[in-house]
């Protein structure tokens, strides 16, 4: 439209004709049939110069926005990015923060934006608000992922927290006064206890709650005179019952764990583990009372939630049924299940031309072997190595695999190895016998997967905090970036350390839950039989007794728990 209608307005003159006004002057021109503006344009130039100069420099003004906004052609046909290529790139970019000790706000930086839009023209990076939201979501998936809660959230239960803590209470008065401390090992040594000081418990680590409590009852003839001599409250009878219960339930989890922490200790025990810690828990269920058995209730729920994708897990049932110390046995695995892992095995192998893994079983810990001479039955590996040589590139067939599976079974039912003996060790002597099974061996009896050690997190926080670029880092935001890098860095790990004999006197050993909760010491028959008409100075003796009839209590073994034999009575140290 030309720029004089910018300046002129229509209207309708007394005959009808059309005319048009100028909004400046208000002189009327007559609009020809033509419909030209020519008359408009003289008038203007005439009269108005100054006012049409600016209206046309609006008017280009206006065209050339007009023009800018338009879409392009390339643009219009460049292809789109959908929602889920978008996240995906997000995430990538928020792990490149985390892993490379970038700062947060790199993704506002024009080169940053500019190197990415030249790899991608259709994506554009987050801004540092959506990168610490991305950040959030990825790290809750991890704590989800790495949450092991089965103790601690049964420790959470009011009754519970009170009686514990209680007992932290104490402990840490002991632990803030040498002069406490001196007192306390004094009474010990009066009372004829070891020089034991108890645990300090750390909130996240339910194990140090475990051998707090295990050190207070153990010394509680002491501790009760240490109690008199600080003017503190003593310990009431159901709080002392319950905590024995609670050392009862969680000394299964202690000792189990240790076990999976030993050297020998492969992927093979997690089924078994399992089996273990639940049908202790019930066990211990069906005996406790009252606020114990609420604990109790709760631990066996979160360990069948725990443990639920374990037992269904194929890897782990093949190397629990590569490991002859718990192959076929029904508390294991139900019959079923072990045919059913017998034929996913006997398929995976089938496909499997060559036997070159069996070569590895020998070299598997010959370093840690103790007195630095090899078995006699090594003799026959290194003697028979030629043949499996020459047999190596012979086909596995289906019938072989299956004939040797039954000589396995057959074999593990006239005699298995003990629970603490090395499956690789047994192995290694039996891999003549079958060599198909013996393959699959270094395949499936792994050393277990374990957590990140504390010491190697804090030296990445040292990393990230140290950077100068990070000197305004929140404590929130750095946790982020700690997950996201450690759990990103499969090569750090850590040394699992096993039992020691001074905690297997420690903390190896457990009660029975009947000796809590027996028909003597149901509602307050126990504290009004055994206490009642004492002098105060007689009670702490009273303690000293029971501390010394709970120290002579059974240790919990994997044979007793698989097998379903008593409970082996003399204390020993779990290896």
């Amino acid at each position: 439209m030309s720029v004089v209608w910018n300046l002129y307005k229509k209207m309708k003159g007394e005959g009808g004709e059309d005319l048009a006004v100028c909004k400046i002057c208000s002189k009327t021109v007559k609009i020809p049939r033509s419909k030209t503006t020519t008359n408009m344009l003289s008038h203007l130039r005439e009269s108005h110069e100054e006012d049409m100069i600016e209206a046309e420099k609006q008017t280009t003004s206006r065209e050339k926005k007009a023009i800018e906004s338009q879409t392009k052609l390339d643009e219009l046909f460049k292809r789109k990015m959908n929602l889920s290529t978008k996240r995906s790139l997000d995430r990538k970019v928020a792990l490149l923060i985390a892993k490379a000790s970038l700062s947060l706000n790199v993704v506002s930086l024009d080169a940053f934006k500019d190197l990415l839009s030249s790899l991608n023209s259709a994506y554009s990076p987050p801004c540092r608000k959506t990168i610490l939201s991305i950040m959030r979501d990825q790290v809750e998936e991890l704590d989800e992922v790495n949450q092991t809660i089965c103790v601690r959230a049964a420790l959470e239960f009011d009754a519970v927290k009170a009686a514990i803590g209680n007992v932290k209470r104490i402990v840490s008065k002991m632990n803030r006064s040498a002069k406490v401390k001196t007192l306390y090992k004094r009474l010990l040594k009066e009372a004829g206890l070891p020089i034991v000081l108890p645990a300090t418990d750390c909130p996240t680590r339910w194990g140090s709650t475990y051998t707090m409590v295990c050190d207070v009852l153990n010394a509680l003839p002491a501790l009760e005179n240490l109690l008199v001599e600080l003017k503190m409250p003593a310990f009431e009878s159901e709080e002392l019952r319950l905590l024995e219960a609670i050392q009862v339930f969680l000394a299964p989890f202690y000792t189990m764990t240790k076990q999976v922490c030993h050297k020998d200790s492969c992927v093979s025990m997690y089924i078994p583990v399992g089996k273990i810690l639940i049908a202790s828990t019930k066990r211990n269920c069906q005996a406790a009372r009252r606020e114990a058995k609420q604990f109790g209730e709760c631990l066996l729920s979160k360990l069948r939630h725990y443990f639920g994708e374990w037992f269904e897990d194929e890897t782990l049932c093949i190397a629990a049924f590569c490991d002859p110390r718990f192959a076929f046995l029904d508390t294991v695995l139900s019959a079923e299940s072990w045919r059913s892992t017998a034929d996913k095995f006997i398929a995976l192998k089938a496909k499997s031309p060559t036997g070159e893994e069996v070569d590895n079983l020998n070299e598997i810990r010959t370093n840690d072997r103790e007195g630095g001479e090899a078995p006699v039955w090594d003799l026959l590996t290194t003697q028979n190595s030629s043949k499996r040589d020459r047999n190596a590139n012979d086909s596995i067939t289906e019938d072989e695999l299956q004939i040797e599976i039954q000589q396995y079974a057959v074999l593990l039912k006239k005699g298995r190895p003990t629970y603490e003996s090395d499956p690789i060790e047994w192995w290694r002597n039996h891999c003549e016998e079958f060599p198909l099974i013996a393959k699959a061996v270094p395949q499936y009896l792994v050393v277990p997967a374990t957590s990140v050690d504390c010491e190697r997190l804090f030296s990445l926080a040292g990393i990230i905090y140290g950077n100068k670029r990070r000197g305004h880092l929140k404590g929130e935001n750095a946790r982020l970036l700690l997950m996201l890098k450690v759990n990103s860095n499969e090569k750090v790990g850590r040394s699992s350390k096993a039992w020691n004999p001074s905690e297997a006197r420690r903390y190896g050993r457990k009660k029975q839950m009947e000796e809590v909760y027996d028909d003597s010491t149901t509602e307050d028959e126990h504290s009004s039989s055994g206490e009642e008409g004492m002098e105060p100075s007689q009670q702490p003796q009273m303690r000293k007794m029971q501390a010394y009839s709970m120290q002579q209590r059974p240790n919990l073994r994997l044979d007793a728990m698989l097998d379903k034999k008593p409970m082996v009575q003399a204390p020993q140290t779990v290896s």
